[in-house]
């Protein structure tokens, strides 16, 4: 990491965990707010097409336009309104910001747009998320997911989907929607490819689990446009994956700047990796909450009815 690079990291890391206390729009504050969830399962007949459609993310929308643009992406996980006063959350790191936890619009629980996002962006210099997204575009990594009984003409239909080769729970086709319930299975999330002064390239993925995803569909099934995930990011792994990250950018970081970028990821931990709160634990997941596009990857696939839900398309490299 060149000089200017770490002066920065050292600053953020000093700043960081009071980026809460100085969020000005707080809506979570109303503890009666609606949460935000995805579509109810219509609890539909099994869709008995044999279509297989595998979409490819093509980009991504981090929350980070303004300081509190966070606070509209994701899902509420733990059916929680969580406030400043709330006491039924898990344990916080030690010297995390007492706000790490507070949700955002009807609950939504997104710690890395609030918490880990202003590290990232610091690693990757402000202009970090659009050139992430840039990869997605040229021929560089992506992630895809799979609907499998893929039909736009059955209305509601109960269908089988996975994100990275998790399957979901359960998915379904609602509205011209497609919805993964919360997978317990693990994934990499692929946040894009970043490059440092044009020379050191990295990938920038995270493990997630429990994995929710409201796909809205185009009107002919080719794209999605303001798709939402959810999911948690279990604690150790993400202090691992921005290691990873940032080593690949500089090869001589130093152990000092990683170990305060690491205390700073514990301490955006907010939430247990199951979705639940517990007081009597510490936090040991990150939240995260994004927005995305997505496109199909034609042509279409035509299955046998008989390819198990766990069948799916993983990571393209």
């Amino acid at each position: 990491m060149r000089p200017f690079i770490l002066a920065a990291l050292v600053a953020v890391a000093a700043s960081v965990s009071g980026c809460a206390a100085a969020t000005t729009s707080t809506p979570s504050d109303s503890a009666d707010e609606p949460l935000i969830h995805a579509p109810t399962d219509p609890d539909a007949p099994a869709s008995t097409s044999t279509d297989a459609r595998v979409y490819e993310i093509r980009s991504i929308d981090f929350g980070d336009e303004t300081s509190d643009a966070w606070m509209a992406l994701g899902l509420d996980i733990d059916d929680t309104a969580t406030t400043r006063d709330s006491t039924n959350v898990c344990q916080l790191a030690p010297g995390a910001a007492p706000n790490t936890p507070l949700d955002g619009n009807g609950g939504i629980d997104n710690s890395f747009g609030e918490n880990l996002l202003p590290i990232l962006v610091t690693l990757t210099g402000s202009d970090g998320t659009a050139r992430l997204n840039a990869s997605f575009v040229t021929g560089g990594p992506v992630n895809r997911f799979e609907v499998y009984g893929f039909d736009l003409t059955l209305g509601d239909a109960t269908v089988m989907g996975s994100f990275d080769g998790a399957p979901f729970a359960g998915a379904w086709m609602t509205g011209g929607t497609v919805v993964g319930a919360p997978s317990a299975q693990e994934a990499q999330l692929l946040l894009g490819m970043a490059t440092l002064n044009g020379t050191q390239t990295a990938e920038l993925t995270f493990p997630i689990t429990h994995i929710q995803m409201v796909a809205p569909l185009t009107g002919d099934g080719s794209g999605v446009q303001h798709g939402v995930l959810s999911a948690i990011m279990p604690t150790a792994e993400a202090v691992t994956a921005v290691e990873r990250f940032a080593r690949a950018l500089d090869p001589d970081v130093g152990p000092g700047v990683l170990q305060t970028i690491d205390q700073q990821i514990a301490q955006a931990s907010d939430i247990l990796v199951d979705g639940t709160q517990d007081p009597s634990k510490p936090c040991d997941g990150i939240s995260i909450g994004l927005g995305f596009t997505a496109a199909v990857v034609t042509p279409p696939r035509a299955l046998s009815p008989s390819v198990p839900a766990e069948a799916s398309f993983a990571r393209a490299h």
